[in-house]
């Protein structure tokens, strides 16, 4: 009887895994054809908005078969197709497809978006408006450029840039003033790549009316016409904050004019030693013969990170490596060191190398490197450059030069027992 027993619960166990099993088949079968026919649908739809963005076809039974659509629950979806196409599309056919959201109420879709409690929706949501584009939407891309999240409003000043680039720039340099530094800094870099009259004039009329930060100093290189950013970045240079004093000073090394070099040679005497250091790097870039007078003074500092950049300045100067050898045995302690350092700096980084093959600058470099073989503490310098470095141009016109420079040597033994 228990064998019995047995035997049937095992048949009925077998029969009831095999309906789990027909089940689960059944159920995945179902799924995937359900799977095909919602893409196939999906395909169908896209390519219908596809048609109607082209305006190809019968745009109006297109139309309304796809707003009854999106009317049901499938909304979401067609917003995602219409998205999708919008983007591919491009500009040449944003017109008509914006037509088409709108004629789908898709546009409200969006809109009711903006208020929606997840910020990553509020961002697609603007996203999504920013492409469609539409100077009617403008209003509430300006409101959620005040949105809590940051990332909310860096996605709405992209959009409304996007979308009304005559008014958007003023608006986003207004944003500068009481933002977060690094969401200041994203949003000055979506002006700095979308350069235009409106943006220059935006930052220009922010100078005018008091703002000033390094961001702004920085978007007046960028965005302001030249001869109005001088006036400007001399006027940074004169400010009481250092910050700002640096830079308007390490802008104003792009500009050489008589104007530039009178700023940076009153920024040399500035209290801040940052502001004196990059003066003299300035004054370096400028590279006039104005310039080699203001930097020798500048070796003077009381600070090693100005002495050392108006040596490096000096270096990089024509005839300045031939100038700073020559101080090198009248300076004090303190300013040699920072020479040396300069000029080791100088042939180590290929900067005088690179000049003895340059038809312009070859009789100076030869002539400087003549002038840094008679100091012993360059010689291994220069053997170590002439062994190095990877242009056998250089290598070959600085072997020429240095050639006759007897090798270094260490301690002799007879030296060393004389010592004692």
């Amino acid at each position: 009887m228990l064998t019995v027993t047995l035997v049937v619960l095992g048949c009925l166990a077998a029969v009831l895994v095999a309906l789990v099993v027909l089940t689960t088949a059944g159920r995945a079968l179902r799924e995937r054809a359900s799977r095909r026919v919602a893409d196939r649908r999906t395909h169908l739809r896209s390519q219908t908005v596809v048609a109607l963005g082209l305006r190809r076809g019968d745009a109006g039974a297109a139309t309304d078969a796809l707003r009854a659509t999106a009317r049901g629950r499938h909304r979401q979806e067609v917003l995602d197709i219409v998205t999708s196409v919008a983007t591919t599309l491009g500009a040449e056919h944003r017109e008509r497809v914006t037509v088409l959201s709108t004629a789908l109420d898709l546009i409200d879709h969006l809109l009711t978006g903006l208020h929606h409690a997840e910020p990553a929706r509020r961002v697609a949501a603007v996203e999504i408006i920013g492409l469609l584009g539409g100077a009617d939407h403008t209003p509430s891309l300006h409101q959620a450029m005040r949105d809590t999240d940051h990332r909310v409003r860096i996605a709405a000043a992209r959009a409304y840039l996007a979308t009304a680039p005559d008014t958007a720039p003023s608006a986003i340099v207004r944003m500068l003033t009481h933002e977060e530094p690094h969401v200041a800094g994203e949003l000055a870099e979506l002006l700095r790549t979308h350069p235009s009259p409106q943006v220059g004039q935006a930052v220009t009329q922010a100078w005018a009316r008091g703002a000033r930060s390094p961001l702004l100093v920085s978007l007046v290189t960028h965005t302001v016409n030249p001869s109005t950013a001088l006036g400007l970045l001399v006027d940074a240079t004169r400010s009481p904050d250092a910050a700002l004093r640096r830079a308007g000073v390490s802008a104003l090394a792009g500009i050489p004019t008589e104007l530039t070099l009178t700023a940076l040679a009153d920024r040399t005497g500035d209290p801040d030693q940052g502001v004196r250091a990059l003066a003299a790097t300035a004054l370096g870039v400028m590279a006039g013969p104005t310039t080699i007078p203001l930097l020798i003074a500048a070796l003077d500092d009381p600070a090693w990170a100005v002495r050392h950049r108006a040596a490096a300045a000096l270096a990089s100067v024509p005839d300045g490596a031939v100038v700073l050898t020559s101080l090198l045995g009248q300076a004090t302690p303190f300013v040699t060191t920072a020479i040396t350092t300069a000029l080791q700096e100088h042939v180590v980084t290929g900067g005088l190398l690179s000049a003895l093959v340059d038809p312009v600058h070859a009789e100076r470099a030869r002539r400087a490197v003549r002038v840094l073989a008679a100091r012993p503490e360059m010689i291994t310098v220069l053997h170590a450059a002439a062994a190095r470095h990877p242009d056998a141009a250089v290598r070959a016109a600085l072997g020429g030069l240095v050639a006759t420079v007897p090798t270094p040597r260490g301690p002799q033994v007879a030296d060393m027992v004389g010592a004692r």
